[in-house]
């Protein structure tokens, strides 16, 4: 591997660890509003990104409202299958996040929630890598800091869409095996109720 090639590895492993991400699948019960927390402590943090999707139960819908540390309600969703949010932090403390199903009276909802928090936009992230003396780094190779950080910001664009890419995949997969599991279920209950009436027919015609 070259000089150039460990340069941008570094500096894309950086880029990385700024985002935190969390994701989970959670069960929201029919009836129920199930709410989740989302703790800002560092005033490094300028936005968050919101994904979810429902995966199985009913017509596939969800509400989702959003309240910031300031109890101001900041995203509404009204029934919704899928959706994505982008939502800028203007200060410090928690963030309510709450997936309503009490519009359903019999159904529960499986959702995929995927959180992903980043400390700033491509153009200040560039500005962050470049603290790393690239002038002296590269010293003597044909090539500027502003090339540098135009192959930075197309790999972080390819980084971007792989991730976005797998991330469709799982969440396929998750909803394929839920819809797998429901018709399993069904299968099985009518197995065992067509099994149990022959046993009963047959033991009426003796």
């Amino acid at each position: 591997m070259n000089l150039l090639s460990c340069i941008v590895a570094f500096a894309c492993a950086i880029e990385i660890c700024l985002a935190g991400q969390q994701s989970l699948t959670p069960i929201i019960e029919a009836s129920e509003v199930q709410c989740f927390y989302v703790e800002v402590t560092n005033t490094n943090y300028t936005f968050l990104q919101l994904y979810y999707q429902v995966l199985s139960g009913g017509d596939y819908d969800i509400r989702l409202y959003v309240i910031d540390p300031n109890e101001n309600f900041i995203i509404e969703d009204e029934r919704t299958t899928e959706n994505s949010h982008r939502i800028p932090l203007h200060g410090l403390g928690t963030y309510k996040f709450c997936f309503d199903n009490s519009f359903s009276y019999q159904t529960a909802k499986m959702v995929y929630i995927l959180f992903n928090m980043f400390v700033s936009d491509s153009e200040e992230v560039s500005e962050e890598i470049t603290t790393l003396d690239v002038h002296n780094i590269i010293e003597g190779m044909d090539m500027t800091v502003g090339n540098m950080k135009d192959r930075l910001g197309k790999m972080r664009k390819r980084l971007m869409t792989a991730e976005n890419l797998m991330r469709s995949g799982r969440i396929h997969e998750k909803q394929d095996r839920a819809f797998l599991d429901s018709k399993l279920r069904h299968v099985n209950f009518w197995s065992m109720f067509n099994s149990a009436a022959i046993i009963v027919i047959g033991a009426l015609q003796v």
